[in-house]
């Protein structure tokens, strides 16, 4: 996964940016008697993008990638909603009142809970979240300082007196890092939800295809070939239209660091647009099916 610094650089800022991406597609269409064969070839960024071999090789790997990510971010919602919860919960120190008894307190010092005992809640609430150290892996003053700003984390780790004044900032700038997880919990949400119906059109299209291509249309060649060429021209459609509903989602994604909501996801694997992958992943498939029923047309002339 991303470093930790870039992983809620938006969060953390609470800046968020847009990218529009640039996608060529290319469409060829060749007319042979009956058959209109349609070739389209697309890209990132003027780049190439290679057909996907064989269907949902890449969406069941990125649905859990993103339920394991939501997971984590649910947990550390949850943890600084019960930092927060607890912050306020503590007695402040009141200046008007000491704790008396000069063998167990120093008299100057105002009665109420410490600095430490805030540290100690952090530790036992944002730090003790089961990815902390394989995500983050900082010390208390770093993660502090990241999460709830410099001057908070200063205070906290350079005073010893937890004013009510301060009590009252920490709570509310954990409040706003619980909140900034909850909107990331709800793209990520949104993602699964894309990728759920992805998912159940490719194997709807696929299942099309794999019709075709399982038919002897050589034993009725008139009537089998017509029926075969509307469903993988259907098939095909539907594979393009899918494409371009994911484009449109990567043009308008927010970025963190330079990186979409996609890239940032799917780091850890060698591609970071599973449903474009997969949707062409068939579309190679058709390009073979294609080919036969070409060659079809072909022998009957």
């Amino acid at each position: 996964m991303v470093h930790p610094s870039l992983r809620w650089h938006n969060f953390r800022t609470g800046t968020l940016w847009s990218v529009a991406k640039t996608v060529a597609v290319t469409a060829v269409f060749i007319w042979a008697g009956p058959l209109l064969v349609s070739l389209s070839a697309l890209g990132w960024n003027g780049v190439p993008v290679v057909a996907a071999v064989g269907y949902l090789t890449r969406i069941p790997e990125a649905i859990e990638t993103a339920e394991r990510e939501q997971r984590r971010v649910a947990s550390e919602r949850v943890a600084f909603e019960r930092f927060a919860t607890e912050v306020r919960e503590l007695d402040a120190a009141d200046a008007g009142a000491t704790v008396q008894g000069p063998l167990l307190h120093d008299p100057a010092v105002p009665a109420g809970d410490s600095t430490a005992t805030v540290r100690d809640l952090y530790r036992d609430t944002v730090m003790s979240v089961d990815h902390y150290e394989a995500e983050y892996d900082e010390p208390l003053e770093t993660n502090l300082t990241a999460e709830l700003g410099l001057d908070l984390a200063t205070a906290v780790n350079t005073t010893d007196v937890l004013h009510p004044s301060l009590q009252q900032a920490l709570a509310q700038a954990s409040d706003t890092a619980a909140h900034k997880r909850a909107d990331f919990e709800s793209q990520i949400d949104s993602e699964l939800r894309s990728l759920s119906a992805a998912e159940d059109r490719i194997r709807e299209v696929a299942a099309s295809v794999e019709r075709v291509r399982s038919r002897d249309i050589n034993q009725h060649p008139f009537d089998g070939l017509q029926e075969a060429t509307e469903q993988i021209q259907t098939a095909e459609q539907t594979c393009e239209s899918l494409i371009a509903d994911r484009q449109a989602e990567y043009v308008d994604a927010p970025m963190a660091g330079g990186l979409t909501l996609q890239e940032y996801l799917y780091q850890p694997h060698e591609w970071t647009h599973p449903v474009i992958g997969d949707a062409l992943g068939v579309i190679n498939t058709i390009r073979d099916v294609e080919g036969r029923l070409l060659a079809i047309v072909v022998d009957q002339r």
